[in-house]
């Protein structure tokens, strides 16, 4: 997603948000983005495609009023598997261990309250919903209905064509906005890992926060693809072009145009 709003910025000629301005994943940005270092001059920018711990106030420091925010979510089971290669200390775990992945999911309070590196709900927390407030159901379901309000679009993963194509009719994009080269598909040992019944079972509790995210917002996906027309349609003619651009990186996009029929 990210890569589809670089080449968004570079079609458009619009301006991003410097990297100097997100110096760490959840660290520091708020100090960075109010109070910009030297030579950082503070601006208003168009667009904010980074990795980032939600803040509404930090966000709309540097960005205008009439911002849409955009977020990408995953099935939180797979999600988990996607973030143990990002930690150098799962590193050392999994060199101890050929089933990494599942021998957290049997240990988890082993690893604290939050799980290991925070994986305790982490998407939810990504939303902006503090750590001490992850169990609370009443917060967790407020917080949620945040998330709707404030994010215009949801990407979903495991539906990322449905996702795409609807987010381009919300925006008024064009299809080559959403036409995207996989630059690092990333192959991991435990991706693909089969998981018991009861281990996912208890997953879904110890995280419930996420698994309670991913359950509105693909509910939310199907109930506004309900409502639109010709939608199958035009998913058809996305999936052709994707995979036309698979296998030729050097096709002409602007060729291969969709407008939604009346």
């Amino acid at each position: 997603m990210t890569i589809l709003m670089y080449r968004f910025v570079r079609r458009r000629g619009l301006s991003i948000v410097p990297m100097i301005l997100n110096p760490g994943f959840h660290h520091g940005m708020a100090n960075y983005l109010m109070h910009p270092p030297p030579g950082v001059p503070t601006k208003t920018y168009n667009v904010f495609a980074e990795h980032y711990k939600y803040n509404e106030t930090d966000v709309m420091s540097v960005m205008p009023p009439d911002t849409v925010n955009i977020a990408t979510i995953r099935q939180p089971l797979t999600q988990l598997k996607s973030v143990f290669p990002e930690f150098a200390l799962v590193k050392k775990f999994e060199a101890d261990d050929p089933d990494p992945v599942r021998t957290y999911l049997q240990n988890i309070t082993r690893f604290g309250k939050n799980g290991l590196f925070g994986t305790k709900s982490l998407q939810l927390h990504e939303f902006g919903l503090e750590m001490e407030d992850i169990d609370n159901i009443d917060v967790i379901m407020k917080w949620i209905a945040y998330a709707d309000e404030k994010f215009q679009s949801v990407i979903i993963a495991e539906y990322f064509e449905e996702s795409m194509v609807l987010t381009k009719r919300k925006l008024c994009w064009d299809m080559q906005d959403i036409i995207y080269m996989t630059i690092r598909n990333r192959n991991y040992k435990h991706k693909s890992t089969l998981i018991e019944w009861d281990l996912i079972q208890k997953r879904q509790e110890f995280s419930k926060g996420d698994y309670l995210l991913y359950e509105y917002f693909v509910s939310k996906l199907f109930k506004n693809i309900g409502q639109e027309k010709y939608f199958w349609e035009e998913v058809g003619v996305y999936r052709t072009i994707q995979k036309k651009v698979s296998h030729n990186d050097s096709i002409v996009c602007q060729m291969l145009s969709w407008r939604t029929k009346n």
